[in-house]
């Protein structure tokens, strides 16, 4: 299937990297299969009978659009349909604009005008797109849109964001009076009252540092352009896309929320992505209109942006223009800072474009100093550009570069040195945790020996010597410091789930992905740290929305902290849930069972239970008997299953069953799959009981005992396929009939070898 999600790595991964975790040093396991060109990106898997789409994009950064002329574009040879913005209204489709609401001041709120899939009355911005031809070469769709003839009458348009809050400039938006699309008045509790207070300490301080900034627009270049194929299913009513994103789970649930349909009635798979950092993050009007186009004709549509098209469709960044001041004493110490901000949206709210002008960058904006007072008031405006959305950064390195410009400007107009002004500014590491003026709590850093160690690494103190050997040989040499705070992306619903494969591998299904940051690597190390799994058997699998319970994708440098924190937690419930099934059948209570992570080096290993004064060996993972036996943990085909009530023997096939987890934190979900339960107790003598062995040769299964010092292993052999059951403690707790159902939480999961 051209479908199927990528699992990587693969299991051949040798090591000589070092790590911070307990294991061996690992080889990183990502780039393997992509060296050797195995990858598969948006282009490489064509679908049988798949059309190629093109896009008619706007000349126009502001028109009426009068009329959209397709006869002649459907007389060309092999164009096959063309949509229009009439097929979007019939198919239901809504506001592409999602966003998360802000508040303005006066109690106003985030305008949000309609953003549509192709335009139909008026377009707004160069490149917005007005229609889709669908062929059957990629050639013969470009001919197409060349020949859709849009009749356009040229409106004013507005492209630079203090031009647009002007009286009198062009009007983007009815909804959006004077191009104001949400007046923001910070953090503050008070905001009035915040800003009264920093208006006296700039009125009264010995110092104050005064700058204007502007931030560029800029827009991505990924080595990899948008793009995706779409289909339809009649039978089941129901879209298949296959995209480049940043979360299969999240793009499914905005698309379908744009769509208006159920999200069930959407699938969305990604595989390799080629670069992304932000730009993919969600919806787009190509992918609305490629679904559509998929329904009517009934056929797969495959579009790949070309670089022109990406530069005035892809989501552009930055584009702000800044004014910014910062209160002194007389030695230097920081009173308040006070930011007026303008940041351009472009013609439409992007995902969370008004969060990269508003809370991202004010959070941002104390970095590592001691400031009490922070007034920031941002307006958002519309212009008739590309939208804005997340694309490096989003708002973060805006932030730093204000506080970190000001700084190095009030030390050479105060006359203080550019580094002992930020060390006396600098938050102690006494002072941790510490509650910023932007509301922020930071739980850690010791700023002071950071900035101390970068001095050293950079060899400050030795920097004129070099500049002046530069200058010798005609050149010149500059250096500068920046310290750099920087807020991750709130956290979210995120996966960790667990699965046991009949191989004896392990795979980790996660709702973030990897477009190169490399997950497969630390991921596998965190559950192997916390369950023994050896790290070369554990995969990954991502990219599709049907093997996933949650997950809001890789963005905003929180992907080890939200998958991460997912895998340990749903570990936990493993060893939990494992020694809940084990004090059924070892007559003890859940607090005298302990989860051990045995030594696979060695054949043997001694097991000291804390609880008992009886040592006890037992075959360890690497034995080559419990690795057959667990590689065949349930064979569902010739045992089924066996249920003999609490307390008793229990196995049974388990697949894809979900269970989910909550903490304190965040939601958190794993699956429960073919299951075992390891615990050492000073009990284990009553495991093997003569119910167990009559019922399981009534059964036909011959049952051995193994008993090494009161601990007891029960080795269940299959005679038909070789193979057979570990019974370590085994499988203990409450099954429902249905043999592929469970009792949510009422199994744990083994490392299997």
């Amino acid at each position: 299937s051209a479908y199927l999600p990528r699992i990587c790595p693969s299991w051949k991964a040798p090591a000589d990297m070092d790590t911070t975790t307990s294991h061996p040093a690992t080889k990183r396991v990502e780039d393997d299969y992509l060296l050797r060109g195995a990858g598969r990106y948006m282009a490489d898997a064509p679908l049988p009978g798949q059309t190629y789409a093109a896009f008619v994009r706007s000349p126009h950064a502001h028109a009426d659009v009068k009329s959209v002329d397709t006869q002649a574009a459907l007389a060309i040879k092999g164009v096959v349909a063309v949509i229009t913005a009439a097929d979007i209204a019939a198919a239901g489709v809504k506001n592409l604009s999602q966003h998360p609401p802000v508040a303005g001041r006066n109690g106003g709120k985030l305008a949000m005008p309609v953003r549509p899939a192709l335009a139909g009355e008026r377009v707004r911005h160069i490149g917005e797109a007005v229609a889709m031809v669908l062929a059957e070469t990629a050639a013969a769709a470009q001919d197409g849109a060349e020949a859709v003839e849009v009749e356009y009458e040229p409106l004013d348009a507005v492209v630079d964001i203090r031009e647009a809050l002007k009286p009198g400039a062009p009007q983007i938006w009815a909804e959006a009076p004077g191009n104001l699309a949400v007046d923001w008045m910070g953090l503050a509790a008070n905001p009035e009252e915040m800003a009264k207070k920093v208006d006296d300490a700039i009125k009264s301080a010995a110092h104050v540092a005064r700058v204007s900034l502007v931030h560029q627009r800029i827009n991505v270049a990924s080595m990899e352009p948008r793009g995706g194929t779409a289909s339809y299913d009649k039978a089941n009513d129901g879209y298949l896309l296959r995209v480049c994103s940043q979360g299969a789970r999240a793009m499914r649930d905005a698309m379908a929320g744009v769509m208006g349909i159920p999200p069930a009635k959407i699938r969305v798979t990604t595989e390799e992505v080629g670069g992304a950092f932000g730009l993919k993050t969600g919806p787009y009007p190509e992918y609305v209109a490629m679904l559509v186009g998929a329904k009517k004709t009934g056929r797969p549509v495959h579009w790949m942006s070309g670089r022109n098209e990406s530069f005035v469709s892809d989501n552009h960044a930055r584009d702000a223009y800044s004014e910014v001041e910062l209160a002194l004493d007389a030695s230097g110490k920081f009173l308040a800072f006070r930011l007026r901000h303008d940041g351009s949206l472009g013609a439409y709210v992007g995902a969370v474009g008004a969060n990269i002008h508003t809370a991202n960058m004010t959070r941002c904006l104390p970095g590592m100093y001691d400031i009490k007072l922070l007034d920031v008031q941002s307006k958002c405006v519309f212009t008739n550009t590309t939208q804005l959305a997340p694309y490096r950064g989003a708002g973060r390195p805006e932030g730093n570069y204000y506080m970190e410009r000001l700084i190095d400007y009030a030390a050479a107009e105060c006359g203080f040195d550019r580094i002992d002004l930020r060390r006396k500014n600098q938050i102690r590491k006494s002072q941790i945790p510490w509650k910023s003026a932007a509301g922020t709590t930071y739980d850690s850093g010791d700023f002071p020996a950071i900035l101390k160690k970068a001095l050293e690494a950079s060899d400050w103190k030795g920097f004129n010597k070099r500049r002046r050997e530069s200058k010798k040989r005609g050149k010149l040499r500059g250096i500068g410091v920046g310290c750099f705070l920087e807020v991750t992306a709130p956290a979210n619903k995120e996966m960790g789930g667990i699965a046991f494969d009949a191989d004896g591998g392990v795979t980790i299904r996660t709702g973030t992905l990897d477009y190169g940051q490399g997950h497969a690597t630390p991921f596998a190390q965190v559950l192997s740290d916390q369950l023994g799994v050896p790290f070369d058997k554990v995969r990954i699998l991502q990219g599709d929305s049907d093997e996933l319970l949650a997950g809001g994708g890789t963005g905003g440098s929180r992907s080890m902290m939200n998958s991460g924190q997912a895998i340990v937690e749903a570990a936990a419930k493993v060893v939990e849930q494992g020694k809940h099934i084990a004090s059924h059948a070892l007559e003890a209570s859940s607090g005298d069972i302990e989860f051990i992570i045995l030594n696979t080096t060695d054949p043997w290993t001694e097991v000291d239970g804390e609880r008992s004064s009886i040592k006890t060996k037992h075959p360890t993972l690497s034995d080559p008997a419990v690795r057959q036996a667990i590689n065949l943990l349930i064979d569902r085909d010739s045992i089924q299953k066996f249920i003999y009530g609490r307390g008793g023997v229990a196995t049974a096939s388990f697949v894809n069953q979900p269970a989910q987890f909550k903490s304190s934190k965040l939601t958190y979900a794993f699956d429960i799959d073919k299951a075992n339960v390891l615990a050492t107790s000073r009990l284990w003598r009553h495991v093997v009981t003569e119910t167990i062995e009559k019922e399981f040769r009534d059964k036909g299964v011959e049952v051995d005992h193994h008993l090494v010092d009161s601990a007891a292993m029960v080795m269940v052999s299959n005679p038909r396929k070789l193979n057979g059951i570990v019974l370590t403690e085994n499988m203990f707790g409450d099954i429902l009939s249905d043999e592929s159902s469970v009792i949510p939480g009422s199994l744990g999961l083994l490392p299997s070898a």
